[in-house]
């Protein structure tokens, strides 16, 4: 029993050792500096949202997109910042369309410059974790708005958009880095609109948002 008492004290210690590292911030760092940069992943669902009209209906169905980031954060006050994420997203989805109760399934896929900036609100830090709420606008580049089917131009999406968005999370330190994730949502306000020779199409598309469901991390 003793030679097992012996044994097992290296691992008590580490185990005493670990659970008081849990009470000590660790990263306090990264919020010192007024001016930090990372990588934001993200993920999501997003849709175009198309007005009906008679005779005439395009759906599209929510798709999953993915997007790469940098992040460039500048730090005010303890609990404010302001941020910019440019970078760039994908999308694999299709339109149903419905013409005169025909339908057709057109495959698009979508790529996305964004230009986003923001404010991040930050609550208390509790220890290592720290509540975020975010808010902000910004401007997004269809690379590939016409929509096509057997090489023939249907009709051509906005290709210019200004959206705002919003999201909650918390950052996590850690003694090297800060890992942030998040819950948000994204709309798109205004988009730009090509003129169609189908006045009713034109109408239709020129109605259009964007929306985005998505969860994000930052590692900075």
């Amino acid at each position: 029993m003793r030679h097992l008492k012996i044994l097992l004290l290296p691992f008590a210690a580490a185990i005493n050792l670990h659970a008081q590292n849990i009470h000590i911030e660790q990263g306090t760092h990264i919020d010192r500096r007024k001016l930090t940069f990372g990588i934001k992943t993200s993920v999501g669902a997003m849709k175009y949202h198309i007005d009906h009209s008679d005779g005439i209906a395009i759906d599209y169905r929510p798709s999953i997109y993915a997007g790469l980031y940098g992040v460039m954060k500048c730090r005010f006050w303890d609990f404010i910042e302001l941020y910019s994420t440019p970078g760039v997203n994908f999308s694999d989805g299709a339109f149903d369309s419905y013409i005169n109760d025909e339908h057709t399934k057109i495959p698009h896929k979508s790529f996305f410059i964004d230009l986003p900036i923001g404010i991040k609100f930050y609550g208390r830090r509790d220890c290592n974790i720290r509540p975020t709420i975010d808010i902000g606008t910004g401007y997004s580049l269809l690379l590939n708005p016409n929509v096509k089917i057997s090489q023939k131009n249907l009709f051509s999406l906005p290709s210019h958009s200004l959206h705002i968005t919003g999201s909650i999370g918390v950052d996590i330190y850690t003694p090297y880095i800060k890992i942030s994730p998040s819950v948000g949502y994204n709309r798109s306000i205004i988009c730009s609109n090509k003129k169609h020779i189908d006045d009713i199409l034109s109408h239709m598309i020129k109605n259009m948002y964007i929306s985005r469901i998505f969860f994000s991390i930052i590692f900075q």
